[in-house]
């Protein structure tokens, strides 16, 4: 077997993340663009880390794929270790790992929260930046969201409620990038995303039930806003949103965040917002009662000739 296939045995057996998801991986980069660093033991992978690969004007990086929030390495600890036990294993793991990745003129990835140990990489001459996600973790079907929210937020979501908006769900990318697009265009961006490969992880995530498009519209049919998460087994990320800038006010995204929130509670331990490091967007999704979740921007640039 090849990597990939080994790979997928990996991630079968230990559940990792929808980020990290060979499918995931050939909906969003295609199946020739990205590959994986393999440990095996005794015939079976203990350890995985997939990269991106982006060839252009001679450059080779290592990097991150459209829609992707964190890659980076996945080991797969022996149980009863011992903590000190635990991580000379890892240490010898990851070293394993840097040494099967191609040559390449920049790596570039933003690692797993569950990861805080980058000590071989760094000694292998890689840098570190922390980076913040927001979080809202033991999520609950009992709890009641809306009071766990700031007071600007409850305050938009009763706008929203007054002014008739209501929450419906989307059935495919047509109902969501007219209005992703009026989010860029208001910020004089041209769009920033392939369609071909936005309709294609629509239908894969559609097809494996781990997706759901949420819409609010106002009683003239209206859109306002639109926002489209994603999960796995432990899971429910915030992967896109859009607004109409002419409704930006209406209070329709903090309504449709809590509809998300709630739908969350009822299949998933944590809400991840994939924060940013904006200020403006940083506070609006802190303001939600979400908890800050530092990770790891791990890089390192070669120079060849």
């Amino acid at each position: 077997m090849n990597n990939k296939d080994l790979y997928s045995i990996f991630c079968e057996k230990n559940g990792l993340p929808i980020f990290s998801q060979p499918w995931w991986l050939d909906a969003v980069s295609g199946p020739t663009h990205w590959d994986v660093a393999i440990v095996q033991k005794n015939g079976t992978p203990i350890a995985a880390m997939p990269y991106f690969i982006k060839k252009k004007w001679g450059i080779k990086k290592l990097t991150m794929p459209p829609l992707t929030q964190t890659l980076g390495p996945h080991i797969r600890f022996p149980i009863n270790q011992s903590p000190t036990n635990k991580q000379s294993f890892e240490h010898k793991i990851m070293k394993e790992l840097i040494d099967q990745l191609p040559a390449f003129h920049l790596y570039s990835q933003h690692w797993h929260a569950r990861y805080q140990n980058w000590l071989p990489f760094y000694w292998a001459g890689f840098k570190q930046t922390t980076r913040y996600t927001y979080q809202i973790q033991q999520l609950s079907p009992n709890v009641n969201y809306i009071d766990t929210f700031r007071s600007n937020i409850r305050t938009d979501i009763k706008k929203a409620r007054a002014k008739h908006i209501t929450v419906s769900t989307g059935t495919n990318m047509d109902d969501f990038i007219p209005t992703h697009k009026k989010t860029f265009k208001r910020q004089h961006q041209s769009y920033p995303y392939n369609k071909a490969v936005l309709y294609r992880l629509d239908a894969l995530l559609n097809a494996k039930k781990c997706r759901k498009l949420l819409i609010a519209k106002d009683n003239k049919n209206q859109i306002h806003a639109a926002i489209y998460i994603v999960w796995d087994a432990t899971t429910t990320y915030y992967l896109m949103g859009a607004g109409d800038p002419d409704y930006r006010n209406s209070g329709a995204t903090s309504l449709l965040l809590l509809h998300a929130i709630e739908y969350a509670a009822s299949q998933s331990k944590t809400f991840d917002f994939e924060g940013s490091m904006k200020p403006s967007i940083e506070t609006f999704f802190r303001a939600f009662g979400a908890t800050q979740v530092p990770y790891f921007h791990i890089s390192k640039t070669n120079v060849f000739g």
